[in-house]
């Protein structure tokens, strides 16, 4: 009797360790990403672990970011324009879901950067870096170029005043800097401004050209077409713009090491 009770006793035993084995060797089903932040126009992928049926994919809202699948249970997922999304990852009636964010980058068109806190770019030619430390239009810019400037500004008055009629002066002043590279062609203040090729404040339509004033070799200032910079360089650059009197910013766009356009909006 002990030994048919031993028996017994070795049989329960080994059914359950059998079965404590195949639930531990169940893996869960789960989605690999909760949330998900991404820049637009960029992409990243999405899983669901341990599927054992095919995936459908969907996008709550395909305007902000898409998601294609590409595989059993993987999928692609593009960003598109600033929002949120959920992407949903459906195994028969089971949901799997995660929630998008997308973002513009600085830089992009959607969102300048901003001078006035300053601005590196690495360029096929080396790093620049500039920094708007004061801009002004109007009154402000012309008390600001006579003060600077004061022969200059009477010759304008005399010789160009009817360049100002339906104008307004802006008035930039820059701190810019050649940080690394440019060893053999130079950071030309051009490349950062330049007033026959700006935007509107919205970087979606080009300005008609704007005539910029020089101002005097004897004192020293350099505009965007005087500054030329080698590694290392740097120099205070000024810019007076005639400006259109209704405008209140512009932008412009300087094409960084990938070739992309990054831009800048000015504010004034």
């Amino acid at each position: 009797m002990k030994k048919i009770n031993l028996i017994v006793t070795l049989i329960v035993a080994m059914a359950l360790i059998a079965t404590t084995t195949v639930f531990a060797s169940a893996a869960t089903v789960k989605i690999n990403k909760k949330s998900l932040s991404l820049y637009a126009g960029k992409t990243s992928t999405i899983k669901v672990l341990n599927a054992s049926k095919k995936v459908i994919w969907t996008s709550s809202k395909k305007t902000v970011a898409t998601v294609k699948s590409t595989g059993k249970a993987s999928a692609k997922i593009t960003a598109k324009k600033a929002g949120t999304t959920t992407i949903t990852g459906k195994i028969g009636k089971k949901k799997y879901t995660c929630k998008v964010t997308v973002k513009y980058a600085t830089g992009s068109r959607q969102k300048p950067a901003d001078p006035t806190k300053g601005i590196t770019i690495k360029t096929s030619d080396g790093t620049m870096y500039f920094k708007v430390n004061k801009i002004c239009s109007g009154a402000e810019a012309e008390s600001w170029y006579k003060t600077l400037d004061p022969d200059s500004w009477r010759f304008h008055q005399e010789y160009d005043a009817e360049s100002f009629v339906g104008k307004k002066l802006v008035g930039i002043e820059y701190e810019v800097k050649a940080k690394s590279g440019y060893e053999d062609v130079s950071l030309s203040g051009l490349s950062i401004i330049n007033s026959y090729g700006l935007y509107n404040g919205n970087c979606n339509a080009s300005l008609p050209s704007m005539d910029g004033l020089t101002m005097s070799d004897e004192l020293g200032y350099q505009t965007a077409a005087d500054v030329e910079l080698y590694n290392g360089g740097s120099a205070t650059m000024y810019e007076f713009i005639l400006a259109p009197e209704d405008l209140t910013s512009f932008s412009n766009y300087i094409y960084n090491s990938a070739y992309k356009q990054y831009w800048v909006k000015y504010t004034f």
